[in-house]
């Protein structure tokens, strides 16, 4: 990547990695908070093409324009279907795979805008999750997902090959009690990539076809990106049931199932118990999650001698 520099972006991820937050690493590096971001995702990048990961992990967030309705009240709750004036429809999307130094994306441009018309920037969108693997979006499956399908489906498109998703909200939502799930809050929190500060006012704009409005919501989805990045690696080490990343490597090595690091990051620990089953636990040093060994260590004989607790 143009205008990087590999022994600062290694000091950066050191730093960072030692409990240093980006403000502070800017400081003793001599540098703008956003550069230390670029060098630790870039150092963070090169180390990862030194593991087994091959999967093609799109990281991915939608931006939609709100209905517009009529109502009687500031305290309605439900409205009919006759009372929409206008339909939502998605205004712009960013993306990018995983500790690749750019995002991408597009947005409606001001005619497009007022026509409800996004099925240019869904073509683009629709080419990007058909060549990914795992996918991961921020309230992917009751929001994202759900809405880039409708959209998908309303304009006639085929459905996109198989990928496996993760939800970083779901997750977080079923294993904290953080004082809020949204990513702004999560973001600022854990002093990872902020995203950029909004109005709703700026949705309005945006549905009428003014530029500078859509120019700043496409900025604004963008920066979601690199903070859903940091998140999902903050995140990674505790989520239950990763995608296997061994399924995408070539397969002639053991390496990590969550992040693709080799058999030297790996160190057995202790047991990993089912009711069926004992297995080896396995830790990785690199990104600091669990994995287990598919063979039991129970041998065929004492297989024999277990009973196994009935489930209802």
């Amino acid at each position: 990547m143009a205008g990087i520099s590999k022994k600062r972006s290694v000091i950066a991820l050191s730093l960072h990695n030692s409990g240093m937050d980006n403000s502070e690493i800017a400081n003793q590096l001599r540098i703008k908070q956003s550069t230390v971001e670029r060098y630790i995702r870039h150092a963070r990048y090169k180390k990862e093409n030194h593991r087994g990961n091959q999967a093609r992990i799109l990281l991915l967030d939608v931006e939609t324009a709100p209905l517009e309705l009529y109502g009687w009240s500031l305290r309605q709750k439900f409205f009919h279907t006759e009372a929409i004036k206008r339909e939502w429809f998605i205004l712009s999307w960013a993306a990018k795979y995983l500790f690749e130094p750019h995002e991408f994306g597009y947005v409606v441009g001001p005619d497009e805008a007022k026509e409800n018309d996004d099925s240019r920037i869904l073509q683009k969108l629709w080419q990007e999750m058909d060549k990914a693997d795992i996918i991961i979006a921020h309230n992917a499956i009751n929001f994202d997902i759900r809405k880039i399908n409708s959209r998908f489906f309303e304009h006639g498109f085929i459905p996109t090959s198989p990928y496996q998703v993760i939800d970083t909200y779901k997750i977080s939502r079923r294993l904290f009690a953080h004082t809020s799930q949204r990513l702004e809050y999560l973001t600022k929190h854990f002093k990872l990539s902020e995203k950029l500060k909004t109005e709703f006012s700026l949705w309005p704009l945006c549905i009428e076809g003014n530029q500078k409005a859509l120019d700043y919501m496409f900025r604004y989805n963008k920066q979601d990106i690199f903070a859903l990045e940091d998140y999902y690696l903050k995140l990674r080490p505790w989520i239950p049931s990763h995608p296997n990343i061994f399924l995408y490597s070539d397969m002639n090595q053991t390496i990590c199932p969550r992040c693709g690091a080799r058999s030297v990051f790996l160190e057995e620990h202790g047991q990993y118990v089912t009711p069926a089953g004992s297995f080896i636990a396995i830790r990785c040093n690199a990104c600091g999650g669990f994995s287990r060994s598919r063979k039991s260590i129970i041998t065929g004989k004492e297989r024999d001698n277990m009973l196994v607790p009935i489930a209802r």
